[in-house]
Formats: C-alpha cells, sequence, structure tokens
C-alpha cells in the first residue's frame, strides 16, 4: 500500500512547465509580434503644397542672369537705362524744333533726298557724305516732313555714342573702380554741351555716325 500511494502521481494541481523553454519561445516570437511602426508603413507622398513650395524655393534662389550674364549684364544694362534716360531729359525740348539753316538747303527743299532710290543725286561733289545722306532719304521716306523724327534719330545715335563711351571705359578701368568710372564717364558724354551741336543740328548727323563708327572700331580692339 505505501509503494502504490507513492508512484501515484498528484492530482491536484496543473502540472507544472518548464520555464526555459517557455523564455525562449517568447524571445523568438517577440520581434514577430511587435513590429516596429517603420517596417511595413510604406513612405507617405509630399503633400502638393510642400512640393511647390520647394520649387518656388529653388527657383528664387537661382541667380536670373548667371555666369559672366549675371551681375555683369545687370549692371550694364542699369547704368546704360540711366545714360539714356539723362539724355532724353537733357534734349527732350529739340523734338519740337523745326528744319533751319542747312538743315532746309539739304534737307526740306531737296527733293532729291526725299526718297531713297534718288538720294544719289543729292550728294554735294564737295562733300558726298552718302551714308549719312541715305540715312536722310530713309528718314524723310518713313516720316516725310516731320523734323521731330530726325531729331530723335540724332538723339539716338547720341545716346548710343554715350553707351558706347561707358562700355569702353568699362574695359579700360580697373575692376573694383571701372562701374562708377564707367558710368560717370558716359553720363558726362550725353551731358557735355560740346555735344549739343551734333545732336540739334540735323546736317551734323554725319559727325555723330562718325563718332559711333570710331568708338564701335575701340571697342573691338580693346
Amino acid at each position: 500500500m505505501t509503494d502504490e500511494t507513492r508512484e501515484q502521481p498528484a492530482l491536484d494541481g496543473p502540472p507544472e512547465k518548464d520555464t526555459g523553454t517557455e523564455s525562449l519561445e517568447e524571445e523568438d516570437r517577440a520581434p514577430d509580434a511587435a513590429p516596429t511602426e517603420d517596417a511595413g508603413a510604406p513612405d507617405s507622398p509630399t503633400p502638393p503644397e510642400d512640393a511647390a513650395d520647394e520649387e518656388l524655393e529653388k527657383r528664387m534662389a537661382e541667380p536670373l542672369l548667371k555666369g559672366f550674364k549675371g551681375i555683369d549684364v545687370a549692371q550694364i544694362v542699369v547704368s546704360a537705362f540711366l545714360i539714356a534716360i539723362l539724355g532724353v531729359i537733357a534734349y527732350s525740348n529739340s523734338f519740337g524744333m523745326p528744319f533751319h539753316a542747312e538743315d532746309q538747303r539739304l534737307i526740306r527743299d531737296n527733293t532729291a533726298l526725299h526718297s531713297p532710290a534718288t538720294f544719289g543725286d543729292a550728294l554735294d561733289p564737295r562733300m558726298p557724305r552718302p551714308f549719312t545722306m541715305l540715312t536722310f532719304a530713309l528718314n524723310w521716306w518713313i516720316t516725310p516732313g516731320r523734323a521731330g523724327s530726325f531729331h530723335v534719330i540724332n538723339l539716338g545715335l547720341h545716346l548710343g555714342n554715350g553707351i558706347l563711351v561707358y562700355l569702353l571705359c568699362r574695359r579700360l578701368f580697373g575692376k573694383p573702380i571701372r562701374e562708377p568710372l564707367a558710368m560717370v564717364a558716359g553720363m558726362l558724354f550725353v551731358l557735355h554741351p560740346l555735344n549739343t551741336e551734333c545732336v540739334n543740328y540735323i546736317v551734323c548727323r554725319s559727325g555723330l555716325l562718325a563718332t559711333g563708327f570710331t568708338l564701335l572700331n575701340q571697342f573691338q580692339l580693346v
């Protein structure tokens, strides 16, 4: 009786479990049971508003004019504009001036000069100036009898010469001081009273053309 009692298992409680094996199984299941938030989540798309803002920031960060066509070109444009504005202000009263003195004889009363096809007959053998006379013929053909258009062309040539003076000085001067000095040189050329006759006197357009071609030649050589 005592032997059978000792060999019979106890039925009062549940069987004991192996804690070591169970802990290992829990560790193996832990990564699968608790996945991280970034593991299976797809990349969230960028909102359209943020993408548009980023594109706008990139465009605003880029210079309007890059490389050689950057700050240098911007400075040239601003300086040329200022020189032209000063010249227009200084000579704006010449637009209402009529033909006078030699303007009447060589342009207004010279009928051969009123057409580009016959301007050759209007050339003076003592001072032919064919290119200048051709510009007069074209000027009259486009705007017949209007002295104001002749003055506008003369002023345009004068302003172009002033800008060429500015560009030429810009190449001649050193980089630290070239911009202000070149701009002042162009403004002085445009506003100097010695040039008044060539601008206001229509027949003196030959002097404006000669000055322009000379400055262009020097600009190419420097």
